[in-house]
């Protein structure tokens, strides 16, 4: 997950090579990272690059972890009828957070010998 900043554009240049392919448009923003296994996620800068229309990627500033994203025509779909084999979900207030707490594995003495 990631979030940007629409006013703030990004003037970080495309770290891989693009050639062939014009950036349309850049901003800066934030990106969840992943933590140890996961478990303690943090957010990193990065930038949003939009590639064509339906072409985005995220790329973290520190790693160069790139996330892409293509955008799909949802109405092109469901006349398909392809999207009327997954039930909509229920509209929720909140997200939902997860409320177990896990212990660093490494840390931990061992009894098995």
């Amino acid at each position: 997950m990631f979030v940007v900043k629409i006013d703030r554009p990004s003037f970080e240049p495309f770290p891989f090579d693009a050639v062939g392919r014009d950036i349309k448009d850049s901003y800066t923003g934030d990106g969840i990272a992943d933590g140890y296994g996961f478990r303690y996620p943090g957010s990193k800068p990065g930038s949003l690059f939009v590639i064509s229309s339906d072409l985005l990627a995220f790329v973290w500033q520190e790693t160069k972890n790139v996330i892409t994203l293509q955008r799909l025509n949802l109405a092109e779909i469901l006349k398909m009828g392809l999207g009327s084999c997954v039930p909509p979900l229920s509209p929720t207030n909140n997200f939902t957070y997860m409320k177990r707490s896990f212990g660093n594995v490494f840390t931990e003495s061992s009894t098995d010998i």
